[in-house]
């Protein structure tokens, strides 16, 4: 599993310390947790697992992110687990035209004498972009552009509220499957997973790596944490990911494609369109301050969508 994040939520809205409900928790079972059947699990991996759940009439077909059993001990994973829905809950109140997965509820529930924290949100029918262009392959040019741009957007929301997303990855974002309709207009997608999320203000330095190989940026690679240049930054190897259906560094070794991010200038196959070309090397420049923010990734997404119509 991956090392556990040390972000921390601004200290004016973190408590001294957690603390869950006084009044008792039910207890859990492998079929129920805190009231709520489990239908089947969506995903597990790094720290956390995902459950389609149901409860009374009003919550059918939610999702409940729980910490992996090995990890429901320990402080910083709880902690971040707490701070995720936190996370999403601000950014979905201010920015709700965004893509973020929606929070219904953070609470706890109780499994031998301890409480645990778990998220209730949206369940979104879907796959991850991982999951589609491996079986698809490269996306058509107008999906990619809409999909870039609304992450984009996403993004842009997130570093205002003065956060870094930190894991921008092909599996955190998710696309609807077609015919389930999005109540905020029409949106096709979600960005998910503020598990790495951090606030932009505390130091910049980390003992760990925190995302994905091939879409971290190079200051990552170094061993630094993630900020608003390094989402841009895996943005633009997602815009890659999706546009050429492989990663821009391909390699068996992990530590090699590290090195590639932090020397190594992006290829192109050789149908690569020139205005693309120019904006994913915009975007994955190896130098944080020669990036565009996410705002100005978001003009840029605007300007080669008219250059198609």
């Amino acid at each position: 599993p991956k090392s556990i994040s040390r972000y921390r939520w601004p200290r004016r809205a973190l408590p001294a310390r957690i603390q869950p409900p006084a009044a008792p928790a039910p207890q859990t079972s492998d079929d129920h947790f805190d009231g709520f059947s489990i239908k089947r699990q969506l995903a597990a991996g790094g720290l956390c697992e995902i459950f389609l759940v149901s409860g009374d009439v009003s919550r059918r077909g939610i999702a409940m992110k729980v910490l992996l059993p090995a990890f429901r001990d320990a402080r910083s994973a709880i902690e971040n687990l707490v701070n995720e829905a936190r996370i999403l809950k601000l950014l979905n109140e201010r920015h709700p035209d965004e893509i973020f997965i929606r929070v219904f509820e953070q609470s706890w529930f109780e499994d031998a004498d301890a409480r645990h924290p778990y998220i209730l949100m949206e369940y979104v029918e879907g796959q991850n972009l991982k999951e589609i262009v491996q079986s698809d392959g490269a996306l058509p040019e107008a999906e990619v552009f809409d999909l870039v741009r609304s992450t984009a957007s996403a993004l842009a929301a997130v570093h205002a509220e003065g956060l870094a997303h930190g894991d921008i990855s092909p599996e955190n974002i998710l696309r609807i499957s077609p015919g389930i309709l999005s109540p905020r207009r029409g949106q096709r997608y979600r960005l998910i997973d503020f598990g790495d999320a951090r606030d932009l203000s505390l130091p910049g330095r980390t003992d760990e790596i925190v995302g994905k190989p091939h879409f971290i940026s190079p200051e990552q690679c170094e061993g630094f944490i993630a900020g608003a240049p390094s989402d841009v930054y895996s943005l633009g190897m997602v815009f890659y990911y999706l546009s050429f259906g492989r990663p821009a560094f391909e390699r068996v070794n992990t530590l090699e494609v590290l090195g590639m991010h932090r020397a190594t200038e992006v290829s192109f196959p050789e149908s690569a369109p020139e205005d693309v070309r120019w904006v994913i090397q915009r975007l994955v420049s190896k130098d944080p301050s020669d990036r565009p923010t996410a705002a100005s990734a978001v003009d840029l997404m605007d300007q080669l969508a008219s250059r198609r119509t």
